[in-house]
This record gives C-alpha cells, sequence and structure tokens, in this order.
C-alpha cells in the first residue's frame, strides 16, 4: 500500500479553495472589560481548488469550532478547539478530524496587531502525517467593521505545505 504524500516530491501552483466562515462573537455575552471572550465558529471550505493538480479534493467540507480568549492589556492569548466533516471524493473515504490552535496576538497600535500561533489538525487519510503549521500574521483594521490581514504559513510535518502565503478581508456587522 503506498500512503498519500510519501511518492516524489513535486509543486504545483494555482488557486486553492475558498473558505467561508460565520462567527457568533462572545457567546456567553461578556464585554471586553470582562477580559474573557469565547466564540462560536461555522466555516464551508468549497471545493474550488484544482483536483486534478493535486490542490484540494474537489469537495467541501465543513467546520464548526469554538475560540476562546483571554484579554490582557495588547497581549491576547487565544485557543481553538474544533471539528472538521470532510467531503468525499469519488474512489475515496476521508477521516473527519479534530483540529486546534494555541497562539497569541498584540496590538501594536489601536489599528495595528500582529500574530503567532501553532495549527494541529487530525489526518484526512489513515497513516499520513497529521499537518502541524505556525502562522504569523499581521492585521490592519480599515474600520471598526473590516479588516485586512496578510499571513505566512511554516508547516512543521509532511503533512502541511512547505510554506504559504494569504490575504484575508473580514466584515462585521
Amino acid at each position: 500500500m503506498v500512503v498519500p504524500g510519501s511518492g516524489p516530491r513535486k509543486t504545483e501552483e494555482g488557486l486553492g479553495d475558498i473558505i467561508a466562515g460565520v462567527t457568533y462573537r462572545d457567546i456567553l455575552n461578556t464585554e471586553r472589560s470582562a477580559d474573557l471572550a469565547v466564540d462560536l465558529t461555522g466555516k464551508v471550505k468549497f471545493g474550488t481548488a484544482d483536483e486534478d493538480k493535486g490542490l484540494g479534493t474537489g469537495e467541501n467540507d465543513y467546520t464548526v469550532q469554538t475560540d476562546v480568549y483571554k484579554f490582557i492589556d495588547r497581549f491576547t492569548p487565544y485557543a481553538t478547539l474544533g471539528y472538521r466533516y470532510r467531503g468525499d471524493p469519488p474512489g475515496a473515504n476521508l477521516d473527519n478530524g479534530w483540529l486546534f490552535t494555541l497562539g497569541s496576538m498584540y496590538d501594536i497600535s489601536d489599528r495595528l496587531g500582529c500574530s503567532l500561533d501553532y495549527y494541529f489538525r487530525e489526518s484526512s487519510v489513515a497513516g499520513a502525517d497529521d499537518p502541524q503549521e505556525l502562522t504569523a500574521a499581521v492585521d490592519y483594521r480599515i474600520t471598526q467593521t473590516e479588516n485586512l490581514r496578510g499571513y505566512a504559513i511554516k508547516g512543521l510535518s509532511d503533512g502541511s505545505p512547505d510554506w504559504g502565503l494569504g490575504l484575508m478581508v473580514t466584515f462585521r456587522r
């Protein structure tokens, strides 16, 4: 049996999957002055990556997660715990799995912040390495409801990309 990801290394480029999510902020109805917040999030990963290039499965995935934040002046440590339900492409039966993140944010100014976190996710294929990554990000608060984030990812296992770059825009009401 050949374990996925154990063959010769090759590089592919292209658009990845598109992810959309909705977060219910501060489900405990605390205020920032309470120094603690808990969010509940649902995400859909739309299978838009080119499956012929091996950039994705072509199927949608669904994730539910909770995030906990502890506010300490300009410093905010956080943790995430979630579960991902994976869509199965033709001829494959992918495993669902747990994920978690541990990290911290630091507000440099009222508009500019940075963060560093460690991410772990159970592999979708038995016998393959679990993805593990470090992510460094810079956030710029455009307005009270709009945020721009640039980030870089460094893979820490064979189940992760060697590196990645991304840009995310978020809108709040």
